[in-house]
């Protein structure tokens, strides 16, 4: 099983560990946390090993008990020569050892005392940062909430809209997208902006097969790869589409794109 994070913490400081814990995983984050997923069978040492490659994060509840730990120390190592993301949550003043100032020396801390519950949320989203995948998935959310914001909607509306629902990142320039129709037909595209466009943006839509081409200048062409069949029969069915490009969670740029139906899309992705 994958963990999104491993939290690392003295005996003496398990009320604390366990209460990040729950802080976590109540936000949906999974974390690998001992004694509560040592299983038995194998050596304790090898579980902790097995418990950090399994996870994408290393969390280090630091404090003066921790610092003193060997086992801490060795959990450390292991995640340092893992090359995992490290993460130290200071709960207290404890001062680093040189071994642990070894392994911390270019990792950003949180410092989290005299109320390290008042930190929990700065620590959630620093590690949401340090995994992509969430990360991305977070984006993709702010992308629906300034984009229902802007048309007056519910983000809930917005997406009883769209068209896209199973729709993944494309490859090329791995621009993320939505697809959204409205009640006349209309259809809107949703884009991660990218540079300056040109004036005449043209939508090239595969005949049959589910592809398409955004020309937005000579230097920039959107791929969108493996359009659902709901939404590739609905771009051919229209003569133009509405573009909406996304910075962050700012709309900055709306425009339209007449639509041309073409043979072989693939064949001037060439």
């Amino acid at each position: 099983m994958k963990y999104d994070v491993f939290i690392s913490h003295s005996s003496k400081d398990a009320v604390m560990a366990r209460s990040i814990c729950k802080y976590l995983e109540n936000n949906g984050l999974s974390c690998w946390i001992a004694p509560r997923n040592v299983k038995g069978g194998k050596l304790y040492s090898s579980e902790i090993i097995d418990g950090i490659k399994a996870s994408q994060v290393f969390l280090l509840v630091f404090s003066s008990s921790s610092n003193k730990s060997k086992h801490v120390i060795s959990e450390l190592d292991v995640a340092f020569n893992s090359e995992k993301v490290i993460i130290p949550f200071f709960i207290d003043e404890g001062m680093l050892s040189d071994s642990f100032s070894y392994y911390l020396a270019a990792t950003h801390r949180i410092i989290a005392h005299p109320k390290p519950s008042e930190k929990f949320e700065d620590l959630k989203e620093t590690i949401i940062n340090n995994i992509p995948k969430l990360a991305a998935a977070r984006e993709h959310d702010q992308m629906w909430d300034s984009v229902a914001a802007e048309m007056g909607l519910t983000v809930e509306a917005l997406k009883a809209m769209s068209l896209s629902s199973k729709e993944k990142p494309k490859k090329g320039n791995k621009s993320r997208y939505d697809i959204l129709r409205n009640d006349e037909g209309e259809i809107m595209i949703i884009i991660e902006a990218i540079n300056r466009r040109d004036d005449s943006p043209l939508l090239i839509m595969d005949e049959k097969a589910n592809y398409a081409l955004l020309y937005r200048s000579r230097e920039s062409t959107i791929v969108f790869s493996d359009i659902t069949e709901e939404a590739a029969k609905a771009i051919r069915k229209v003569v133009s589409v509405n573009i909406c490009e996304i910075v962050k969670d700012d709309v900055v740029d709306e425009y339209t794109a007449p639509v041309r139906i073409v043979k072989d899309v693939r064949a001037l992705m060439d």
